[in-house]
């Protein structure tokens, strides 16, 4: 049987896309889990028309994506493991390729492809040359995706690992543990999840502690592999990334994490190529003239704190 997780918080305008989706799975051996994590709006009310349709329902206390997750795998009885964020919706062979796969090729995890879906328009994000069929975990962690939503996984994989609560991007956090927790990975080209870039999410939002939660799961990830000997090139980039905007977001402190990130960023040598044209500026800035680049900072976060009140 396959659990399918669901953490649901304050999404009432796009649950019911996401519901309807799972009810229309073709793989009839599953469970759906819905944990309502403490909604204010109509999502909590939601869910419950959802228990009619064989939906197992869970209201708790707002604890926050990574304890809503936790939670649900708590109550999962699965042997495979699938999530999906309440504001997403999924094709109807979410459930049944992925398994199909996992069957076939025995798999511990299989990951396949996403939609991105901007003011309503789907943009794929499949790479025709990404690697297919069983791929070593190294090949895993670089081309099948930090996100939770993307794959099935062994419920196995979970016995000693759990999302870390309290903190956001979790999945940076953690999905690379599950890959290498896993004995073989295979990765399909199937866009199987439609997931909404919509303003407001996590991905998007102008928090300072998002920024530094994000600097500290590709922290934490860097080390994590550096440990196990797998050092790879987007790990790394993600961490050069997460210590740029980090700076960008937080004024000048003796924080840990502001000064764990100016020393990432005064270990780069040479400007990395893929850096975008005004990430390389402002990472020249930083390299050459300290003072212009906390000037043009103070700047940004002047116009941040008047756009956000």
């Amino acid at each position: 049987m396959i659990s399918v997780i669901v953490p649901v918080y304050n999404v009432e305008k796009y649950l019911r896309a996401c519901l309807d989706s799972l009810v229309a799975q073709t793989q009839k051996d599953i469970e759906i889990i819905l944990v309502d994590d403490g909604s204010t709006d109509r999502s909590g009310k939601m869910v419950d028309e959802y228990i009619d349709k064989g939906f197992r329902v869970f209201h708790t206390e707002n604890g926050g994506l990574s304890a809503a997750r936790n939670y649900g795998l708590s109550q999962s009885k699965g042997e495979w493991v699938m999530f999906v964020d309440s504001d997403d919706w999924v094709a109807p062979e979410f459930c049944e390729i992925p398994f199909r796969e996992a069957i076939k090729s025995g798999a511990d995890i299989v990951a396949f492809e996403v939609c991105v879906v901007r003011d309503e328009k789907k943009v794929s994000k499949t790479i025709a040359e990404k690697p297919r069929g069983v791929v070593d975990k190294e090949t895993a962690i670089d081309s099948s995706g930090i996100v939770a939503w993307n794959k099935l996984y062994r419920r196995s994989l979970f016995a000693d690992i759990q999302y870390p609560e309290g903190r956001t991007y979790e999945d940076l956090a953690t999905t690379h543990k599950l890959i290498c927790a896993a004995e073989k990975i295979s990765m399909i080209p199937d866009c199987l999840y439609f997931h909404r870039d919509r303003t407001g999410s996590i991905s998007n939002s102008k928090k300072i502690k998002d920024k530094i939660d994000a600097f500290i799961s590709a922290s934490e990830r860097c080390a994590f592999l550096r440990n196990r000997g797998i050092v790879k090139t987007k790990a790394e980039r993600a961490l050069v990334s997460c210590a740029l905007t980090l700076m960008i977001w937080e004024k000048p402190s003796e924080d840990k994490e502001y000064l764990n990130a100016r020393r990432v960023l005064d270990d780069v040598k040479e400007t990395p190529k893929w850096l975008s044209k005004k990430r390389k500026f402002v990472l020249y800035l930083f390299k050459k003239t300290p003072r212009l680049f906390q000037a043009l900072c103070n700047v940004f976060i002047r116009w941040r704190a008047i756009e956000t009140t």
